[in-house]
């Protein structure tokens, strides 16, 4: 028999001699996992302390199960061997990289990590492979009940892959009974099962396959490796993901994302809309700015007018008669000697204003002095009122 995993091939003739024990990887309460060495290539041998017929069948079942998955973020199950150097064991794709424990103490092996594991976008993306992960577990009606920082590896891509299904739910109650999950990460329903509920797992999945826990335990789980990786930058998440009872915590993958989503996205927004405000801003503000600097200026010119009035009106008074050449010119020497003398004194802003009204009153005085054709120069928006205003003071002077 030949199994390739896409990462190794299996081929057993005398496995007994064809395994080769590099070195012991862990030795927990019901499990050990040894490094070995199968032609050219590592594995890892999956072994109990126990060899008896209860743990070889608990050791059989994880393998049936595990051979089943075939998932990016999840440890490849490559064969099920019952000679090895050993005893019994499951042969599972060696992965070169370090836990996620030692990811976050920042151990000696941490080097073999090549990515900037100190910034937020790896943790990010390591978050996103473990809860795809899951999700896909949850979909094939497996829950992991074990999930913890030394079950989760970190490849040399800096890509997350999840390990040990010893206590999924999938093993019933003959496993469940007889370990009860992690301290520290795992759900208190697990640790302490004195209440055996109904599975919540998704629509179309193999309800049969999960035991008595809930898919909420393996999020109370995450829960925790989430405030590990970020601290308090998810803690209402967090809260929400390991309250105690089950049925008040997030209760699916789906939902998780989505949550983890929005707090992402929130500031994305916030900044959007100010972005937008702001560029509502500067495009509104060209058309503000020309609307008042039109107030401004016919405030300016009503401003001038009404000031140069009198001086204008003192003018035509000094025409005494047509065709009033010689009086007319002094009318215009008077009125122009005064706004002289004022003009210096005006703002800035206001002298193009008073300037428009000395242009119209100085055009009626040149066209009384020079008589009408001097008109004919202005242009024709302007021509109607000046020619009105000549004709007006030419009847009243005759």
């Amino acid at each position: 028999m030949k199994i390739n995993s896409g990462a190794v091939d299996i081929e057993p003739q005398n496995p007994t001699n064809h395994y080769s024990i590099i070195e012991t990887i862990s030795e927990g309460r019901v499990f050990r996992l040894f490094k070995a060495r199968y032609g050219t290539k590592y594995v890892i041998l999956k072994t109990t302390h126990i060899q008896d017929a209860m743990h070889s069948e608990i050791l059989r079942r994880e393998y049936e199960m595990g051979k089943t998955l075939s998932h990016a973020c999840i440890v490849s199950t490559l064969a099920f061997e019952e000679n090895t150097p050993v005893g019994p064991a499951i042969v599972l794709e060696y992965i070169d990289g370090v836990t996620l424990g030692e990811y976050d103490s920042r151990s000696l092996s941490l080097s073999k990590c090549p990515r900037d594991t100190s910034t937020s976008v790896t943790k990010e993306h390591l978050l996103h492979d473990i809860l795809d992960g899951v999700d896909y577990l949850h979909h094939r009606g497996i829950l992991h009940n074990d999930l913890k920082p030394d079950n989760i590896l970190i490849n040399k891509l800096g890509n997350a892959r999840i390990i040990d299904f010893g206590l999924s739910s999938s093993y019933d109650s003959i496993y469940t009974g007889v370990i009860g999950g992690s301290e520290g990460f795992t759900a208190p329903e697990i640790l302490h099962p004195s209440v055996t509920e109904p599975v919540e797992v998704p629509e179309g999945t193999n309800s049969n396959k999960t035991g008595g826990y809930k898919a909420s335990s393996d999020i109370y789980s995450l829960g925790l490796i989430i405030q590990l990786l970020f601290g308090n930058k998810y803690q209402k998440i967090v809260k929400k993901c390991t309250m105690i009872e089950p049925e008040t915590r997030y209760q699916s993958i789906g939902e998780l994302k989505r949550a983890l989503f929005l707090k992402r996205a929130l500031p994305w927004a916030v900044c959007a809309g100010i972005l937008v405000l702001i560029i509502a801003f500067f495009a509104i503000l060209p058309t503000a700015h020309r609307i008042e600097q039109t107030n401004k200026e016919a405030d300016y010119k009503a401003e001038a007018r009404a000031f140069l009035d009198s001086a204008y009106q003192t003018a035509i008074q000094r025409i005494e008669k047509l065709p009033y050449h010689e009086s007319a010119k002094g009318a215009k020497d008077f009125y122009l000697k005064y706004y002289n003398d004022i003009y210096l004194q005006l703002p800035k802003e206001k002298r193009p204003a008073y300037d428009a009204v000395l242009s119209e009153h100085i055009a009626v005085l040149d066209s009384l002095a020079e008589g009408l054709p001097t008109l004919l120069n202005l242009p024709s928006k302007e021509l109607e009122p000046i020619y009105q205003e000549v004709i007006q003071w030419s009847k009243y002077s005759r």
